[in-house]
């Protein structure tokens, strides 16, 4: 079943607003991004549905842009915290209940969710834990957390894995990971069918596991 277009409200307009706001845009969903810096604004009213020049911390600016019909909202207006709590609960008023905020620190996560946003980001650390966790391994392209200490991540394979089948890895048994696919060049490979596929040089394994589990897995040599 094809997804569903959706409308969504990017409140604040700086980096992290604007590129979620193209991005949401570039799938084929309707996008007002609200700013009240007028520079911002003009910046990128050519590449969403809609812009608007408003203090989302005034709750009739928000209603006369149509915010309370909109399916989602992403809060990114960034370090100022009464902001931030002002523009959440005018959101809530309106009805709207799928609410992502940017923090950027630990106690404004907690503030945020203690006030009923639905789901919360912290660009910075984010990043930083991206970028450490390559720089302690280079063999580990990407990783995500898709729940609490259960990571999937894209680990370049290595020399221990060349000429080997993904049955003679024997994951998820020998292996604490489990491997849900090879990435060859731009091809995906479902091991679910190719389980006798000989891994070779350049082969990237999509893995499931704890951390601990993935660093282990990709600093086996």
């Amino acid at each position: 079943m094809a997804q569903r277009n959706r409308s969504f409200a990017v409140i604040g307009l700086g980096r992290f607003g604007s590129k979620i706001a193209r991005e949401l845009v570039a799938y084929g969903n309707h996008v007002i991004g609200i700013d009240e810096n007028e520079r911002l604004v003009s910046a990128i009213a050519d590449s969403l549905t809609e812009a608007v020049i408003a203090d989302a911390r005034d709750e009739s600016a928000l209603r006369e842009a149509g915010i309370g019909g909109y399916d989602a909202a992403i809060l990114a207006i960034g370090a100022n915290l009464e902001a931030s709590i002002l523009c959440l609960m005018n959101l809530k008023n309106m009805g709207i209940t799928d609410i992502t905020v940017k923090a950027y620190n630990s106690q404004h996560q907690r503030i945020m969710q203690a006030l009923g946003a639905t789901d919360i980001v912290i660009p910075e650390e984010d990043a930083g834990e991206h970028i450490a966790q390559r720089l302690h391994n280079s063999a580990i392209q990407d990783f995500m957390e898709i729940c609490e200490g259960n990571y999937v991540a894209l680990v370049q394979a290595n020399r221990g894995c060349m000429g080997k089948t993904l049955q003679d890895l024997n994951f998820g048994q020998k292996l604490d990971v489990q491997c849900l696919g090879i990435m060859r060049h731009n091809t995906f490979i479902n091991p679910a069918t190719h389980q006798e596929k000989i891994l070779a040089a350049g082969d990237k394994l999509l893995v499931q596991g704890s951390r601990a589990a993935i660093r282990n897995f990709a600093d086996a040599r």
